[in-house]
């Protein structure tokens, strides 16, 4: 086998398992709790973040929870974060989030205009 087809395979590989950019990192603390927003139609919305586990929930409904698999920190400006987690049927998917350890805002990557923050109640 050429070593052009070796590179090749090489890469496959590596995409098809999962390799990824980023630093893989034990769950930051400053990204651990419950999250709320006040953007429109997801007022009663929340996120809950725990070192194992992912909870996305609407208040006085039904709350999905999910097992982390992974947590990537990956180079940027602010802190960004790619927490892959388990989710059947689908298998795995991830949460790409940024947090600003300046105003303790968390932002979801593909929903930036959605400002997310700690809330200070354990109430849901």
């Amino acid at each position: 086998m050429s070593s052009v087809y070796r590179v090749m395979l090489a890469g496959v590989l590596a995409l098809s398992f999962g390799c990824a950019e980023g630093e893989v990192v034990p769950m930051p603390p400053e990204l651990v709790g419950v999250w709320t927003t006040e953007a429109e139609d997801y007022e009663t919305c929340y996120l809950e973040i725990s070192a194992l586990q992912l909870r996305f929930g609407r208040a006085g409904e039904s709350v999905s929870t999910h097992e982390i698999a992974e947590i990537r920190e990956l180079p940027a400006q602010e802190r960004e974060f790619r927490i892959s987690y388990l989710a059947a049927p689908e298998g795995q998917s991830w949460l790409s989030i940024k947090y600003s350890p300046v105003s303790g805002i968390l932002r979801l990557v593909n929903q930036p205009q959605m400002v997310w923050i700690r809330s200070s109640s354990s109430e849901r």
